[in-house]
């Protein structure tokens, strides 16, 4: 009788142990149903068909918690332009591995709108949160971030943020990607900063700053980090962050989004010295600055090594003409100061303007004789407060311009170039026929 009780005994335990096995996570969440605890498996596919409206979001602050229930935190603001009451908003961190995807779904909190929305509702649009991560199966898992502003506004991004999750615990992964980088359009005209280079936890090492291109718009451009070692060289992905002090101290609402924050595995890098390079990839083209970057683990100091010369991006030739021809007029005044050959470009720089009006806001053209056609150039606008100093009235403290010609797009031994100036009241021209003389590097 006893030896049956046993095997009876024995028998259910063997059971037990199976059915707790087959029900681990949903045994593990009820044993610790707390706020933190609010992790489900959902179909990632319904999120992505839902999040149509672009999303304005930033990340403050990234942490893992030393506690059994391997808790992640995480704060930061989310936006989806509406026009619509949005009270009820919530703000729903996805977690997508290549089988499963979990989901914390909660209201958002009072925080203003992101930088850049063109129309927010309301003040709830911060996320501030902890969550046990220890449901969540051994993986790599992707994070988005979906945002429910109401039933008609919703929105969905990539957070560009990757989580492991191993026997080791919970820790950050990079996002390495494979960027094909044509040198021919590699420029290195952005304005680029690296704030910070430190360890974040035992095996990752977090790289955050700012960068933009003059006057253009951040939002939307990708960043990424050019990391290498004597031994190898990888391409990480980086979030965007808001860096509204930046904006504020250029004067220029295009760079609100102009932050970084990307995080590279601590141990392929190794002893040695760590080269970083800033990518920003705005349409076809990659840009970064002139400075080089090298961050040595030893000293934990990071420093800038390296100024290259500064490459810009040629501005376009087009057959078409870009203003009106009826009623050109002449301009008063017109110094051509250089034409000269720069790293496979032919550099154009001057000023021009029209006596008695402001030159803020006239644009400059290049007309370049090409073969009994002619095909046109706009410049960049440059400041000389020079040419208002000495000629004494500040409308002209805007009258510089240089345009940047590819040497492939001109003909070989030197061209024939005018200047044509467009302002509100017309267009304009100095009437002078310049010369560039590719032989001598000499014009007139």
């Amino acid at each position: 009788m006893k030896k049956k009780l046993g095997l009876l005994l024995y028998v259910m335990s063997m059971l037990l142990m199976a059915v707790v096995f087959v029900y681990l996570d949903q045994i593990v969440g009820c044993l610790f149903k707390t706020e933190t605890n609010d992790l489900r498996v959902v179909d990632f596919e319904q999120y992505e068909a839902m999040g149509k409206d672009p999303v304005y979001h930033d990340v403050r602050s990234i942490q893992f918690e030393p506690d059994d229930w391997q808790t992640f935190t995480i704060s930061g603001r989310c936006t989806v332009d509406t026009e619509t009451e949005n009270s009820d908003k919530t703000v729903t961190l996805l977690f997508r591995s290549e089988d499963i995807c979990y989901a914390s779904e909660r209201r958002a909190i009072a925080g203003g709108p992101m930088e850049g929305a063109e129309r927010p509702f309301g003040y709830n649009h911060r996320f501030d949160r902890s969550i046990a991560l220890l449901p969540l199966k051994d993986g790599v898992y992707d994070m988005y971030l979906f945002d429910r502003e109401n039933d008609r506004n919703q929105g969905m991004v990539d957070m560009r943020i990757a989580i492991v999750k191993d026997r080791d615990g919970i820790r950050l992964k990079e996002r390495t990607v494979e960027l094909d980088l044509d040198e021919d359009r590699f420029y290195t005209n952005a304005r680029i900063c690296l704030d910070l280079v430190e360890e974040a936890g035992e095996r990752m090492l977090a790289i955050q700053g700012w960068g933009f291109l003059e006057d253009t718009e951040t939002r939307g451009q990708e960043v990424y980090l050019r990391l290498s070692t004597p031994l190898e060289t990888k391409t990480i992905e980086c979030e965007r962050v808001s860096r509204t002090d930046v904006s504020k101290a250029f004067g220029n609402e295009k760079y609100d989004s102009s932050g970084y924050m990307g995080y590279a595995d601590r141990g392929w890098i190794g002893d040695g010295p760590l080269d970083i390079t800033v990518i920003i990839k705005d349409g076809t083209d990659v840009y970064t600055g002139a400075d080089r970057y090298q961050w040595d683990p030893q000293e934990g100091r990071f420093a800038v090594v390296e100024t290259t010369q500064v490459r810009w991006p040629p501005d376009p030739l087009s057959s078409e003409v870009p203003f009106p021809t009826d009623d050109v007029r002449y301009v008063t005044w017109s110094c051509l100061d250089r034409v000269e050959e720069q790293m496979g470009q032919i550099w154009i720089e001057g000023w021009t303007a029209v006596e008695g009006q402001e030159t803020s806001g006239q644009t400059v053209f290049l007309e370049i004789q090409k073969a009994g056609s002619a095909e046109y150039a706009e410049c960049t606008p440059v400041l000389r407060t020079g040419v208002g100093d000495v000629l004494g009235d500040r409308a002209y403290d805007h009258s510089g311009y240089i345009c940047r010609l590819d040497m492939d797009d001109l003909p070989k031994g030197g061209f024939d170039f005018k200047l044509f100036v467009q302002n509100a009241a017309g267009v304009f021209t100095d009437g002078a026929m310049h010369h560039y003389d590719a032989a001598t590097g000499e014009f007139r």
